[in-house]
């Protein structure tokens, strides 16, 4: 049976992202990350049909945490019904990952100002917490 705190905990609502329309529809795959000592988190995105051709890169200016994880490990999503279909950078203000970051920073981190990112592919998985939207570089 699930305790009083489980039951409270957010539920999972991902929606698609575009970026205002600016991010094409597509199943990305993820190609490298870079978290730079200074603070941006850049990740390059690429099209399935295009060879290891970057097409965008997203850019966040000062992510507040950053989860890269097989998609295996990921159950919780699938099992709660999260199906991604002709896009796959996805957005919630709802989920665990926000209830961890807001309990972990004792309030100072929460929604709705917080916004979890996440670009769920069939390998690599990534879920980065962050205050402002990520910036588009092509």
């Amino acid at each position: 049976m699930p305790s009083k705190a489980e039951d409270q905990m957010s539920t999972i609502d991902f929606l698609p992202w575009n970026a205002d329309g600016a991010l094409p529809e597509c199943r990305y795959r993820i190609g490298a990350i870079e978290h730079r000592a200074d603070g941006p988190l850049w990740v390059e995105l690429h099209r399935p049909d295009a060879s290891r051709q970057v097409q965008v890169q997203l850019v966040f200016e000062a992510p507040l945490a950053v989860r890269v994880v097989h998609e295996a490990s990921l159950l919780e999503y699938w099992n709660d019904g999260v199906v991604i279909g002709g896009h796959n950078v996805l957005i919630t203000r709802s989920s665990k990952f926000l209830d961890w970051l807001e309990q972990s920073s004792g309030g100072v981190h929460c929604a709705p100002q917080v916004k979890h990112f996440a670009v769920l592919s069939d390998d690599v998985c990534l879920e980065v917490l962050s205050i402002e939207e990520p910036a588009l570089d092509r």
